[in-house]
């Protein structure tokens, strides 16, 4: 190689921005140039005096140590990235290459501050664990206000709103299947009594009883909800209109079965209930169940009270059921 070349590959290895360095096979730094000084901050006649470990971070020596092994034993190491300390103690990232002269024994290595690039992937990640973070409280918060505006806020039940899409949507599947369906609505006998003798929150925690109650007597497919009122309502998925009078007698009776405790007092509770079921194939809407449920309904308190009635749908068009409470009696 003659003279210039070498000079134009000295004065190379002196301008790069990168550092180069020869190493021994035990890590000893045989030679460097001046980005040592630059990236690193050490004189470059301490360098040559240390090993590559010497600037290692402790957390990243053991793995130095095993590259600088591979590459000792042949193996090329391409892209290896661990972090070192500057002379001030600042902890910058390097991305190494790094190769075996086997006729010399040497190693010839190059490295590149990557800390910046670092950086901007730790801000990254830290974004994307923010965002991810921000996903997840805001798919909570959706499920949470989506389960606010779907239950009545006294009893905890569904409120009408989203009994009525829950009832479609079975309806809809019966339909489909070709079973039947059946409805049953409540309501609390003599309930303006207990308002009128014990007061309105006395009244709030009979409501609440008779809704734990109901909710806890239902099967798992079965679907409760607060009407409005004093009224409560529930589905009975594959039901026959006897079944759902079995259906509904077992969830009244599970109101009626001990009195509601308010204090000091001892409340008897006791509901009248009105079902119906839709015959399989047919058409029937919510509506014409709930209006066939409520004439059962009214029957039921003309005949006594704490009783459950039944009435088959009509087929006429749909009208709106009655207002929650015009059963009370």
């Amino acid at each position: 190689m003659t003279r210039p070349i070498l000079d134009d590959l000295q004065r190379l290895f002196e301008l790069s921005v990168d550092v180069l360095c020869v190493v021994s096979s035990d890590g000893r730094i045989l030679a460097c140039n001046p980005a040592w000084e630059h990236s690193l901050g050490y004189d470059i006649g301490w360098i040559e005096n240390h090993t590559l470990f010497d600037t290692t971070h402790p957390d990243d020596l053991e793995s130095v140590i095993a590259a600088t092994k591979r590459v000792a034993d042949g193996m090329t190491t391409v892209l290896f990235e661990n972090r070192c300390l500057t002379a001030s103690g600042e902890v910058r990232w390097f991305q190494w290459n790094a190769r075996l002269d086997s006729t010399t024994g040497r190693i010839y290595a190059s490295g590149r501050d990557i800390t910046n690039l670092h950086v901007s992937q730790e801000r990254l990640q830290r974004y994307a664990d923010l965002l991810e973070r921000t996903q997840v409280e805001l798919k909570e918060a959706i499920e949470e206000l989506t389960a606010v505006s779907n239950t009545d806020q006294l009893t905890g039940l569904l409120n009408r709103r989203a009994f009525e899409q829950r009832a479609a949507e079975e309806i809809s599947r019966s339909q489909r299947a070709g079973s039947s369906i059946a409805i049953a609505i409540f309501d609390i006998d003599q309930f303006k009594v207990v308002n009128d003798t014990y007061g309105h929150p006395t009244g709030d925690v009979v409501l609440r009883e008779v809704a734990r109650r109901l909710d806890a007597a239902r099967r798992h497919q079965d679907i409760v909800g607060r009407w409005g009122g004093e009224e409560f309502i529930a589905l009975f998925p594959e039901a026959t209109v006897a079944d759902a009078r079995l259906a509904a007698e077992r969830l009244m009776l599970s109101v009626s079965a001990r009195p509601v405790t308010v204090g000091s007092l001892q409340l008897p509770v006791h509901l009248s209930g009105g079902a119906t079921a839709d015959r399989v194939g047919v058409s029937t809407s919510l509506f014409d169940l709930v209006a066939a449920a409520d004439i059962a309904l009214l029957r039921a308190k003309e005949n006594g009270r704490d009783r459950i009635e039944t009435q088959p749908p009509k087929r006429e068009a749909p009208r709106s059921p009655s207002a929650p409470g015009d059963a009370s009696m």
